[in-house]
C-alpha cells in the first residue's frame, strides 16, 4: 500500500499536481482531459498553418495571373485620350508593362510630351523609362512604400520672342474641353488618403537627365546634362534625404557663361499645417561643390576667361519665420577662398545679413580672375573680412543713390549702408598708368557705416618713401576726414616720371598723352569734394618736385567749401627758406589760387642750376622776395598766364656771367677813336640788386630794376615772358652815382641763356660832345673868339680823330 501510494505521488508530481493519498482516481481524470487539450491546439495550429500556406499560393498564383492576364496596353487609348484632352499639346507612350518583381511594379517605355498652337515643334518632355514600385508587405499594415524612377528624362523649356513659354502654353485649358463640375470629395475618402500620406514613404529616383532652357527673347540657352537626383523617405513631416549631381552647358546668361559638374546632398524636412500646407522647409543639412567648373562673364572680365571654383556650406529654410540661412559656406574662386555666412529675412524689403572672410591671398593671382588687372603688376599678399547688415532694397539702390549724391552738390547727406570691412595687405607693389610703380610693406584699411580709415599705408618708390594716416567720417556723404603725411623723403619723379620734351621726327611718349588731365582738374570734376571738410598734417624731410629741390617741409592744409588751403607752408631750399600761404578755390572754373609767398636768401646759383642745368653758373646772389598772386588754371603755367601778382625782389653779391653788360657797353665805347673811359672790372659784379615785381599775362615785369656796385650802377626797367624772352632798356652810369654824362643807355633782348646787349655810343658821344662844346663856350666868353674857335676845333678833333 505504501508503494502505491508513492507511485501515485510520482505520477502526479509529473503534471505539476499534487495528490493527496488516496484521490488517486481523480488525479487520473484531470491528467487526461490535460492531454486531451494539448492535442486540440495543436490541430488549430495545422489546420492555420495549410490555410495560411495555401493563401501565400493563393496570392502568388493571383499576382502572377494577374501579370499574365492583365495587359495594361489594352488601356492605353484610354489614357492618351484623357491626357490629351487635359492639355494643349500630345502624349505619346510606348509599350505598358506589370510586374511583380521585388513587388507589384509598372512600367512604362518611350513617354512623350509635345507642344502644339505655338509651339509646333518642340518636345517639352521625353522620358526613355518610368517605373512605379510599390512594396507588398507595408500594404498589408496600411503603409505606402513606393519608389519612382525615370531613366533618361529630357526637359525642353521655350520662351519665345513674345514672351510665352511653353509650359504655359501647354498646361492653358483646351478651347475644345468642357468644363465639367467638380465633384465634391468625401470625407472618407480624404481622411483615408491623409492617413496612408502619414505613414507613405515614398523614393524618387532620376538618372541621367537633360533639362534645356532656350530664351529666344534674350539670346540665352542654358543646358544641364546628365543630372542625377535622388529623393529619399519621402513623407510628410518627416526628414528627407536628397542628393543631386549634373554638369552645367551655360552658352550665354547675361554675358555669362557657366560650365561643370555640380553635386548637392542634404536633407529636406517639409512641415505641414492641419490643412495640409507648407509651413515650414529646413535644409537642416546641404553640401555641394563644383568641380572644374569655369565661370566666364565678358562684362566684368573684360574678356572671355574660365574661372574654376568650388562651393560648399550648409543652408537652412524656415519657412514659418521668413528666414533662411547660409552657414559654414566656402568658395574658392581661382586663388581666393572665401568664408560665407548669409542670412535673409523675408521682410519688406527683403533684408540680408552677409559675413564674408577671404584667406590671404596673391594680388598677382587675383589678375588671373581679373585680366584688366595684368597691367597693374599686382604683387603682395591681401586678405579681406566684410560685413553686411542691410535691406536688400538699400544695397540695390546705393550705387545710384552715392552716384547722385556725389554729382549733385545740393543732393542730401546719403545714409550710410550698414556695412563694414578691413582690408589687409602685406608687401604689396601695384603699377598704375602714368606712375612708377608703388612698393608698400603694411595696410590697413577699415571701413564701417560711419568712419573709413587707413592705416599703416607706408609705400616706396625709387628713392620715395611716405607714410600716411587716413580718417574719414560720413564717408558715404560729406566726408569730414583728417590725413597725415609724413616723409623722409618724397621726390615726384619717382612716382610719375617727367615728360620727355618732342625732338624734331619724333612723336611724344604715351606717358604724357596718357596724363594730359592734370590732377587738380580731376579733383575739381567731382561735386563731391565741395561737400568734404578735410584737414591734415603734411611734414617731408627732404623732397623734391620736377627740378626743384626742398627739405623740412611743413604744412597744415584743410577743404571746406571747395577751397583748398595751406597754411602756413614753411620749407627750406637752396641755402634759403620759403615761406608761403595758399588757397585754392574749386568752386570757380578753373580754380583760382590765391598766395602770399616770401623767399629769403635763396642761392640763385643753385637753383637755377637745377631748374635749368644749361644757365649753371649763370647768375649768382642770394634772393629775397615779397610777393602776392592771384590767378585761376588747373597747371602752373595757365596760372602764372592768367593770374596777376604784385611784389618785390632784392638780390645781395650777385654775379650775372651770361648777360656781360660791363664787356658790351666797354666794347661799344672801345670803337671811338681817341676815347678811353677807365672799367675797375669787367664782369657784371653787384653788391645788391632790387626792385619792384609786377606779374600779369604771363610777363614778370621789373620797372624799376637797380643794381649797385662800388664802381658802377645800372637802371633796367622790362620784363621777360615765361618763354625766358627778355624786352629791357637800361643805363650803364659809369660811376657809382648818377652821373648823366656819364650814362650809357643799352636795350637787352634775346633770352636768359642768349641775351643780347646793345649800347647807345652814339647817345654817349653826343653827350660827351655837348659838354665838351659847352665847356669850351663857357671859355670863350674870357678869350678872344679866335683863340676859342681853335680850342673848340682841337677838342672835338681830339675825340674824333686823337694824335
Amino acid at each position: 500500500m505504501v508503494l502505491a501510494t508513492k507511485s501515485i505521488h510520482f505520477a502526479a508530481s509529473r503534471n505539476r499536481i499534487l495528490i493527496p493519498d488516496g484521490n488517486y482516481v481523480i488525479a487520473q481524470r484531470r491528467e487526461e482531459n490535460l492531454m486531451e487539450e494539448v492535442r486540440k491546439r495543436k490541430t488549430v495550429l495545422k489546420i492555420l498553418g495549410i490555410a495560411g500556406g495555401g493563401l501565400f499560393l493563393l496570392i502568388i498564383f493571383a499576382a502572377v495571373a494577374l501579370t499574365l492576364l492583365v495587359d495594361l496596353n489594352r488601356w492605353k487609348p484610354r489614357i492618351l485620350e484623357a491626357a490629351n484632352q487635359a492639355i494643349n499639346g500630345r502624349v505619346e507612350l510606348g509599350d505598358m508593362r506589370l510586374s511583380l518583381w521585388k513587388g507589384l511594379r509598372a512600367r512604362i517605355e518611350d513617354i512623350a510630351v509635345k507642344n502644339s498652337r505655338n509651339f509646333p515643334n518642340t518636345t517639352l518632355l521625353q522620358v526613355k523609362k518610368a517605373e512605379v514600385g510599390v512594396a507588398f508587405w507595408p500594404l498589408l499594415t496600411g503603409q505606402v512604400h513606393a519608389k519612382f524612377q525615370l531613366q533618361e528624362p529630357q526637359v525642353v523649356i521655350v520662351r519665345n520672342r513674345e514672351n510665352q513659354n511653353n509650359i504655359s502654353d501647354l498646361l492653358a485649358k483646351p478651347a475644345e474641353a468642357e468644363e465639367k463640375p467638380k465633384e465634391e470629395k468625401k470625407e472618407e475618402k480624404k481622411d483615408l488618403i491623409e492617413h496612408l500620406m502619414k505613414k507613405a514613404k515614398l523614393n524618387l529616383q532620376l538618372d541621367r537627365g537633360t533639362m534645356e532652357f532656350v530664351d529666344q527673347l534674350k539670346g540665352a540657352n542654358v543646358r544641364v546634362e546628365n543630372l542625377n537626383i535622388s529623393l529619399k523617405n519621402v513623407g510628410i513631416n518627416q526628414p528627407i534625404d536628397f542628393s543631386l549631381s549634373t554638369e552645367l552647358v551655360s552658352k550665354k546668361v547675361k554675358d555669362m557663361e557657366i560650365s561643370g559638374p555640380l553635386q548637392l546632398q542634404g536633407t529636406l524636412y517639409p512641415v505641414l499645417t492641419e490643412g495640409q500646407k507648407l509651413n515650414s522647409l529646413s535644409i537642416s543639412r546641404l553640401s555641394g561643390e563644383f568641380g572644374k567648373t569655369s565661370l566666364q562673364y565678358k562684362d566684368f572680365l573684360n574678356k572671355k576667361s574660365g574661372v574654376p571654383f568650388h562651393f560648399s556650406g550648409s543652408a537652412e529654410v524656415d519657412q514659418t519665420a521668413k528666414r533662411y540661412s547660409l552657414t559654414d559656406g566656402h568658395l574658392s574662386l581661382g586663388p581666393l577662398e572665401l568664408k560665407i555666412s548669409a542670412h535673409i529675412r523675408e521682410s519688406s524689403p527683403l533684408h540680408v545679413k552677409l559675413d564674408c572672410k577671404t584667406n590671404s591671398f596673391s594680388l598677382s593671382d587675383l589678375a588671373d580672375i581679373v585680366p584688366k588687372l595684368k597691367q597693374q603688376g599686382l604683387k603682395g599678399m591681401v586678405s579681406v573680412t566684410a560685413n553686411i547688415d542691410e535691406s536688400l532694397e538699400a544695397l540695390k539702390t546705393f550705387p545710384k543713390r552715392l552716384k547722385s549724391s556725389v554729382d549733385t552738390p545740393s543732393a542730401e547727406p546719403l545714409k550710410p549702408l550698414n556695412m563694414s570691412a578691413v582690408v589687409m595687405a602685406q608687401k604689396w607693389e601695384v603699377h598704375l598708368p602714368g606712375f612708377k610703380p608703388l612698393r608698400g610693406g603694411d595696410l590697413l584699411i577699415n571701413i564701417n557705416p560711419k568712419e573709413l580709415s587707413i592705416k599703416d599705408f607706408d609705400f616706396t618708390s625709387g628713392e620715395t618713401s611716405v607714410k600716411m594716416s587716413v580718417l574719414v567720417r560720413n564717408w558715404s556723404s560729406a566726408p569730414r576726414g583728417d590725413i597725415t603725411i609724413n616723409a623722409s623723403h618724397f621726390d615726384l619723379n619717382d612716382i610719375i616720371p617727367p615728360a620727355t620734351e618732342k625732338k624734331e621726327g619724333e612723336t611724344p611718349t604715351e606717358a604724357p598723352e596718357k596724363r594730359k588731365t592734370p590732377p587738380l582738374q580731376k579733383l575739381q570734376s567731382s561735386p563731391l569734394i565741395r561737400k568734404s571738410y578735410v584737414t591734415g598734417e603734411v611734414s617731408v624731410k627732404k623732397g623734391r618736385i620736377k627740378n626743384f629741390t626742398f627739405s623740412s617741409l611743413q604744412t597744415s592744409l584743410s577743404l571746406q567749401n571747395g577751397i583748398m588751403e595751406l597754411k602756413p607752408l614753411d620749407m627750406k631750399a637752396y641755402g634759403g627758406s620759403i615761406h608761403s600761404q595758399a588757397s585754392i578755390d574749386l568752386n570757380r572754373h578753373p580754380p583760382y589760387l590765391t598766395a602770399h609767398n616770401s623767399i629769403e636768401n635763396l642761392d640763385m646759383n643753385l637753383m637755377i642750376s637745377e631748374q635749368k642745368p644749361e644757365l649753371k653758373d649763370t647768375i649768382y646772389g642770394k634772393l629775397t622776395t615779397q610777393a602776392d598772386f592771384a590767378g585761376g588754371g588747373f597747371s602752373f603755367g595757365e596760372v602764372l598766364r592768367r593770374g596777376s601778382g604784385n611784389g618785390s625782389l632784392t638780390l645781395l653779391d650777385s654775379k650775372f656771367t651770361t648777360l656781360n653788360l660791363t664787356k658790351a657797353v666797354e666794347s661799344a665805347l672801345s670803337v671811338i677813336p681817341g676815347l678811353k673811359v677807365k672799367f675797375p672790372t669787367r664782369e657784371d659784379v653787384f653788391d645788391k640788386v632790387s626792385s619792384s615785381i609786377r606779374i600779369s599775362n604771363g610777363n614778370v615785369h621789373t620797372p624799376d630794376l637797380n643794381l649797385f656796385s662800388k664802381y658802377q650802377r645800372v637802371k633796367v626797367s622790362g620784363y621777360f615772358d615765361l618763354d625766358q624772352r627778355l624786352n629791357y632798356k637800361g643805363i650803364y652810369y659809369l660811376t657809382p652815382e648818377p652821373s648823366e654824362l656819364e650814362s650809357i643807355p643799352f636795350v637787352v633782348t634775346g633770352t636768359f641763356k642768349n641775351p643780347i646787349v646793345i649800347p647807345d655810343a652814339a647817345t654817349y658821344i653826343q653827350r660827351l660832345t655837348a659838354k665838351t662844346l659847352e665847356k669850351a663856350v663857357e671859355g670863350g666868353l674870357q678869350k678872344g673868339v679866335e683863340e676859342t674857335g681853335k680850342e673848340i676845333l682841337e677838342g672835338i678833333g681830339d675825340i674824333l680823330a686823337p694824335k
